[in-house]
């Protein structure tokens, strides 16, 4: 990525586009396409970045769950998880 300071302007088209200059795609390392992230922050402040991996790259990365788990044994085992937690802390005198 090219390091590019610097305070820049694009204005937004009907479609609500935006279209970014070419330094600022060679900056990003973003080609035609590509993918880019906006990161908003307090007071209107907003951070573009490229990602530095694809859904594509990360998939299958982790294996597989087992067994899926139906909604109410999610649910159960969210009461359980709480149950716990409420016991331990009381037993703790939190």
């Amino acid at each position: 990525m090219k390091k590019v300071k610097g305070l820049y302007v694009s204005k937004i088209s009907s479609k609500g586009q935006v279209t970014l200059p070419t330094f600022v795609r060679d900056a990003l390392g973003v080609k035609l396409g590509g993918v880019v992230v906006y990161n908003i922050e307090d007071e209107g402040i907003v951070f573009l970045t490229s990602p530095k991996y694809s859904l594509n790259d990360v998939y299958g990365i982790l294996p597989r769950l087992k067994k899926s788990l139906t909604d109410k044994e999610m649910v159960e085992v969210a009461k359980e998880s709480r149950f716990s937690e409420k016991y331990t802390e009381a037993l703790r005198g939190k």
